[in-house]
């Protein structure tokens, strides 16, 4: 009844050279997707309507240009995040870093940016109508929801995937067993 998901905070990453034009994998295929969420969005929204829906799409622009220059795409906005697929761990890892980066940057995002909180999981998707189908869009968007607001959990697809290959300014920190919300099967990579 639990799901395991390791966890690493995502200090830095070099430039990547990626083909700026979005791909999305062929249905049944693998892919790495990316959730965010704007941490306490909603009561964010109530207090400052004008100031939350501006960083909203802030976030938005943020995302769309650090997933598509890493190879990937916005699948679609999800409220106060995205979903996002890349067909490679390491471009994915590397998007996401690029948009916490940006977030976090005063020039960018204002002297209080927004907390926002990402989850990567790797596995096989139903890619149909424009959207991602299946268990792995489940795993990660749970994945997401377990983080916090500036935190990054990757599953162990994802850092199985990417471990050999960080820059050495880049670490991961296991955080152990973590309990995914409605999920019955175990992390199948672990």
């Amino acid at each position: 009844m639990h799901q395991h998901a390791a966890s690493a905070k995502i200090v830095e990453s070099g430039p990547a050279s990626a083909d700026p034009r979005a791909r999305t994998p062929t249905p049944a295929s693998q892919a790495t997707l990316l959730f965010t969420d704007i941490e306490g969005s909603t009561a964010l929204s109530e207090a400052d309507e004008a100031r939350t829906s501006q960083a909203l799409a802030l976030h938005d622009a943020l995302a769309r240009n650090a997933v598509e220059s890493h190879g990937g795409a916005v699948v679609k906005t999800t409220g106060d995040g995205i979903l996002a697929v890349v067909d490679d761990p390491g471009r994915a890892l590397a998007a996401t870093l690029e948009l916490q980066c940006a977030l976090n940057d005063p020039a960018v995002g204002g002297a209080a940016p927004h907390r926002v909180r990402f989850g990567l999981h790797r596995g096989l998707v139903e890619h149909r109508d424009g959207d991602y189908f299946g268990t792995t869009v489940n795993r990660a968007a749970r994945i997401m929801t377990a983080a916090h607001g500036g935190q990054v959990l990757l599953s162990h697809a994802v850092v199985d995937s990417v471990r050999d290959s960080l820059p050495a300014q880049m670490s991961l920190r296991d955080l152990g067993r973590i309990r995914l919300r409605d999920l019955s099967v175990a992390d199948p990579t672990r």
